[in-house]
């Protein structure tokens, strides 16, 4: 429901393009020790239809996946993050806006 006032506006931004979706790929994974075969344009080829939103909170999930599993294992400085932690961050992400989308479906009425 919207009602006049703070959210009267409703503002569509297109996804980004495939240049774009690398440029945010980058910025979101510089201070991150990446794995050599973790590539921006490697990132692209593993997704589709996401948002620059949804690609900072990919990075993120794989980061934290990579500091969970060797957290017991090496010092800080140890960590990398691979294609394996951003594998599970993307199907981790995936299951979870299926869901969203499910409930959305359940939940609207007309």
């Amino acid at each position: 429901m919207l009602r006049a006032g703070r959210f009267e506006h409703l503002v569509e931004v297109a996804r980004p393009d495939i240049e774009s979706l690398q440029a945010v790929f980058g910025i979101h994974t510089q201070t991150l020790p990446l794995a050599t075969d973790v590539t921006p344009e490697w990132f692209t080829d593993q997704i589709e239809d996401v948002s620059g939103a949804d690609t900072a909170t990919i990075c993120t999930r794989a980061a934290i996946r990579a500091i969970r599993k060797t957290e017991q294992t090496c010092p800080p400085d140890g960590i990398t993050v691979t294609r394996h932690d951003f594998h599970e961050a993307i199907d981790a992400f995936t299951t979870a806006q299926a869901a969203r989308r499910k409930t959305d479906q359940n939940t609207m009425f007309w």
